[in-house]
């Protein structure tokens, strides 16, 4: 209860007197914390798992819609997609995902800033980035793995942001995409998840992270959704927090550099 007593104090401004009191009654310790808690759930509250970020390609459209259809009305996280698509494609994934399932899902749009319970997908030819304290950014940044958007954007931004409250998901694709950016969710304390790929409509991008990544779980689509659910609302264990990689922290470095450079950021004049 000592933490109580120091969280009570600097809350209060209660002198040693009162603290004395209140330490030597544990009956009135008690109802002072429930009651602080009460008052105060965001001060109290654990983290929980609630950034999921999901890479998808080929046979993207048909897995994603599934995760959409299968996911409660009541879901608290928030999801970010990125599935590989060409520059003067239409981006009409949101609305197949909107009449799909129970949760909005829309273009990512720069600086908006991103809501539990909803899906965000990143647009054509733009990069998908998360940042704190929940901002999105939508980009135009060199091409990663052939593609814009591309997936490890999207994940390495996740890891280095929120941590150990991301959720990665590898679905169907082509190629490798993802796998570097599954490897710095898990190394900043993140959950791994890919599609199994005896399933997958394109198996190499869930084979890759699976050969190189140590992934938490590997499953047919239809049992991720309800893995979603579960993790979500379970708080996620209190670690020290971990350093970041150095490839991560460069990578980084320059992520931001470019950012203050570029002038081609979606609703940039």
């Amino acid at each position: 209860m000592n933490a109580a007593y120091d969280l009570l104090q600097i809350q209060s401004g209660s002198d040693a007197r009162n603290m004395a009191n209140i330490e030597q009654d544990p009956v009135k310790a008690v109802r002072w914390w429930v009651t602080f808690i009460r008052a105060n759930p965001a001060h109290c509250a654990m983290p929980y798992r609630d950034v999921i970020v999901i890479g998808t390609s080929t046979g993207g459209i048909e897995a994603t819609k599934m995760l959409a259809t299968d996911l409660p009305p009541d879901f608290k996280a928030s999801l970010f997609i990125v599935r590989h698509i060409g520059p003067n494609a239409p981006g009409i994934l949101p609305q197949i995902l909107g009449k799909a399932g129970c949760l909005p899902a829309t273009n990512a749009k720069d600086g908006e800033m991103y809501e539990p319970g909803h899906i965000y997908v990143a647009p054509p030819d733009h990069h998908l980035l998360l940042e704190r304290p929940r901002h999105l950014r939508v980009t135009r940044g060199p091409k990663e793995n052939r593609s814009r958007p591309a997936v490890d954007p999207l994940f390495r931004s996740a890891a280095y942001a929120f941590g150990s409250r991301v959720i990665g998901v590898i679905l169907t694709g082509e190629l490798d995409d993802g796998t570097a950016g599954m490897w710095s969710i898990k190394a900043r304390g993140g959950s791994a998840i890919v599609q199994n790929p005896e399933e997958a409509i394109a198996p190499s991008m869930p084979l890759s992270a699976l050969k190189q990544v140590s992934i938490d779980h590997c499953m047919r689509l239809e049992e991720i959704a309800p893995l979603l659910v579960k993790l979500s609302r379970t708080p996620v264990e209190e670690k020290e927090a971990l350093p970041m990689p150095e490839q991560m922290e460069t990578e980084v470095t320059w992520r931001n550099t470019w950012r203050r450079f570029s002038t081609d950021a979606v609703g940039a004049d």
